[in-house]
């Protein structure tokens, strides 16, 4: 019989340690809690022996993420990613100017960019991925240097406006004058600011900044708009100013200015046709006729060629001139002819923002200016 006894306790004992490990054995995670309110409650009913509670076990998802991930820290050899720094750097430097240069040059990076990450992708290299992302932060820092260098290189302009010479940039006359200054112009003033145009007129005396016929910005000379009142007349001022090296719509500012393109007008002095002749400037007309179309438009635009040669071809004086101006002119000597009963005779102290400014951008002058002397005549 103890054979049998020994037979039958050893086929239960495997049955008694599983029994007994099961008691003994912590809750899954979802029912620690189960578990922890249980010992609360032995200790609550006075139990000899309770058990101590247990802090819970790590989760096991957790841990063994560690272990893959310090199995892949190993293979790569402990080599460190290496830092952003100089990409950020470059990203935030591109941010305030977006040049062309800046904006072509970042998408040969970001090329340059998606073509490393393809071959590193192919060849499931990780060293050579975190070189290749390097690459992108040097590249960006080459093209904002360049784009510098473009911008520096737009200071050109500049150095030639601040010479005499000057500059047209833009459709604006971008002259520093040694005298005057800057022109200031701008949309509603190409060619220079009044203040610039007149200047010293308001002190000492009128001293025009240095400006060339060929700077000044110009409209096309068109039969219609402003112009449709001289619309006869076109192809005349197109055909003297050629002659004598001026522009067409200089010609016909000044017939709108003067006569309003009327070939029969008479001005408060004697003046004669379109341009306004003075009479000591008639001699030579057909049969003595200054109103005579073909003379008056010739003889003004040879007046005019003559003055810009007389003034050192500074085209300023000599529109100026045209309408009396001279060199050294103030406001006083401009408006004397007024106080002395002839208004009309006055100097037009708006004439050249008139002519420059309105007429020459092929819209009305008549409106333009600050001074406006000659409306109270």
């Amino acid at each position: 019989m103890l054979p049998s006894t020994v037979t039958l306790v050893a086929a239960f004992l495997p049955l008694l340690a599983l029994t007994s490990a099961s008691a003994h054995a912590p809750h899954p995670p979802h029912l620690r809690h189960r578990r922890i309110s249980q010992t609360i409650r032995h200790i609550k009913e006075g139990e000899n022996s309770p058990r101590a509670i247990v802090a819970p076990r790590e989760n096991s998802g957790h841990a063994q993420a560690k272990k893959v991930i310090k199995k892949n820290v190993k293979k790569r050899g402990g080599q460190q990613c290496r830092p952003r720094q100089a990409a950020t750097t470059s990203f935030e430097a591109a941010v305030p100017t977006a040049t062309t240069a800046s904006a072509v040059s970042s998408s040969s990076a970001a090329s340059s960019n998606n073509n490393n990450n393809n071959n590193n992708n192919n060849n499931n290299n990780n060293v050579d991925s975190a070189q290749a992302w390097s690459q992108p932060s040097s590249a960006p820092a080459d093209t904002w240097t360049a784009a510098t260098t473009t911008s520096s290189a737009w200071s050109e302009p500049s150095q030639a406006a601040s010479s005499p010479g000057g500059l047209s940039v833009s459709g604006l006359l971008a002259i520093t004058d040694n005298s005057c200054g800057y022109s200031n112009a701008d949309s509603n003033a190409p060619n220079g600011v009044e203040g610039w145009l007149n200047c010293g007129v308001d002190g000492g005396g009128w001293t025009p900044p240095m400006v060339t016929a060929d700077q000044l910005v110009a409209a096309e000379l068109t039969a219609d708009g402003v112009f449709a009142p001289c619309g006869p007349y076109i192809d005349k001022f197109n055909q003297y100013a050629s002659q004598y090296g001026v522009k067409g719509i200089m010609l016909a500012s000044f017939a709108m200015q003067e006569s309003t393109c009327n070939p029969s007008a008479t001005g408060g002095n004697g003046e004669a046709g379109l341009m306004q002749l003075a009479s000591v400037n008639c001699g030579g007309a057909p049969g003595g006729d200054c109103y005579d179309v073909d003379f008056n438009i010739q003889r003004a635009a040879q007046l005019f060629s003559d003055l810009i040669n007389a003034h050192g071809g500074n085209v300023l004086t000599a529109i100026g001139s045209y309408n009396g101006w001279q060199p050294g002119l103030t406001v006083g000597s401009a408006t004397a002819a007024a106080s002395e009963g002839r208004c009309a005779a006055q100097n037009n102290l708006d004439y050249l923002h008139q002519f420059c400014n309105g007429w020459m951008q092929g819209k009305s002058g008549y409106e333009l200016g600050s001074y406006f002397n000659l409306r109270h005549c």
